[in-house]
């Protein structure tokens, strides 16, 4: 979906996420770096998508980046949009 649609926020936060999963689990810091950074980028596109505040607060928060979570997280919180029908 990405290589379809570079800009797609919720399949960058997807991509994102399993990226730095992995980079956790196989001790990858490449593959941290590269799942925050595309993270990031989703966040860039679309600020309002919850899943992309939810989970770079969680990156940050497994980085010991408390205060960088806390942000993330309330713009998670924060976030209103509604839930599809």
């Amino acid at each position: 979906m990405i290589t379809q649609d570079p800009g797609n926020a919720v399949a960058l936060s997807e991509a994102g996420w399993l990226e730095f999963e992995a980079g956790v689990l196989g001790g990858s810091k490449a593959s941290l770096q590269q799942g925050q950074s595309t993270e990031e980028r989703a966040v860039s596109v679309d600020p309002g998508l919850p899943a992309a505040h939810a989970y770079l607060g969680s990156m940050f928060f497994l980085e010991k980046n408390p205060a960088q979570a806390v942000v993330q997280y309330s713009e998670f919180i924060a976030d209103r949009r509604p839930l599809p029908s």
